[in-house]
């Protein structure tokens, strides 16, 4: 979890855990050094719905091109990107889960999205396991209320 809880009367406090503040901190970085890399060769991303578009697009032209390497590195820089268009878009956090590594935490769904992980499946697969969708899905179930009410 991106927080500790803590007591204070009857009361539970959100305390930051510094473990995922530096998890954040590095995702935060990837993702910068993706958007960074990408604007040398003409590709402008900003953390949002048409980012998130522009690199669904990326993936789609070039994973065909990508070693097994590239990949793993693509796979983190894209998830983190995604991630933060998830934190800036659908005012979700970062938190970490023990069994699957860092996903985003969306309160307005009360769903945690684990964008490292549908970057990867879609770099290495297919459009079926497009970054797009599966953004398009958290605010589907975010404009509905929660993904009990599908």
């Amino acid at each position: 979890m991106g927080t500790r809880g803590r007591s204070v009367g009857r009361c539970q406090v959100a305390v930051p855990s510094p473990v995922m503040d530096a998890v954040r901190r590095q995702l935060r970085d990837h993702a910068d050094g993706l958007v960074r890399t990408l604007a040398r060769v003409g590709i402008e991303l900003e953390y949002d719905h048409a980012g998130v578009r522009a690199i669904d697009r990326y993936i789609e032209d070039n994973r065909a091109l990508w070693s097994a390497d590239d990949c793993d590195r693509m796979a983190l820089a894209i998830g983190a990107f995604l991630g933060e268009c998830m934190v800036a878009v659908y005012g979700g956090q970062w938190r970490e889960d023990a069994e699957r590594g860092p996903g985003v935490h969306l309160p307005a769904a009360d769903i945690t999205a684990f964008p490292l992980t549908k970057a990867g499946k879609h770099i290495r697969g297919d459009h079926s396991d497009s970054v797009a969708s599966f953004f398009d899905v958290a605010g589907a179930i975010i404009a509905k209320g929660g993904i009990d009410r599908m």
